[in-house]
């Protein structure tokens, strides 16, 4: 039995705010930017990724990101942004290529383009997603929780 949980509330949004995010993915996606293939939306507590797990889930370029920051607490808001940009680019892509991807086959950069909503890039390193292109739609630090959506596009029709 699935339990049921109130998703908006558990990340801290609400059921608005929420839905927009969601809308906000599917608008991002529409047809004039080619051809949608998924959807991902991924939300983490803020500093869930801790330095025990870099090298686990970090590539290379994104610990040295990371570690390029001068505080603890900003280094794991860091490292979970970019664990749920991955997260949600996972989801976003399978539809089409039926890949279970491994952490490395995604990097993910960060602009600072303001406190609570900065600017991901999304860079695949593996064959198994070319043509498909990622667009975060919306990377936010609300309060205690990282929340990504991302579009993915193009794609195999696989």
């Amino acid at each position: 039995m699935v339990e049921r949980t109130d998703l908006a509330a558990d990340v801290g949004l609400s059921p608005r705010r929420l839905t927009r995010l969601v809308e906000r993915a599917t608008e991002a996606a529409a047809p004039r930017h080619g051809r949608i293939v998924g959807i991902g939306i991924d939300a983490e507590p803020v500093g869930s990724v801790t330095p025990a797990l870099y090298d686990t889930v970090l590539a290379p370029p994104e610990r040295r990101d990371v570690a390029r920051l001068r505080s603890h607490g900003a280094q794991g808001r860091l490292a979970t942004l970019m664990f749920c940009a991955k997260e949600a680019c996972f989801k976003a892509q399978f539809p089409d290529t039926r890949a279970v991807l491994e952490y490395a086959d995604l990097v993910v950069t960060a602009a600072r383009s303001s406190r609570r909503r900065p600017t991901l890039t999304v860079i695949a390193t593996t064959d198994l997603l070319a043509g498909l292109t990622f667009t975060t739609v919306n990377a936010r630090l609300d309060g205690s929780w990282v929340v990504v959506a991302v579009a993915a596009r193009g794609g195999t029709g696989g």
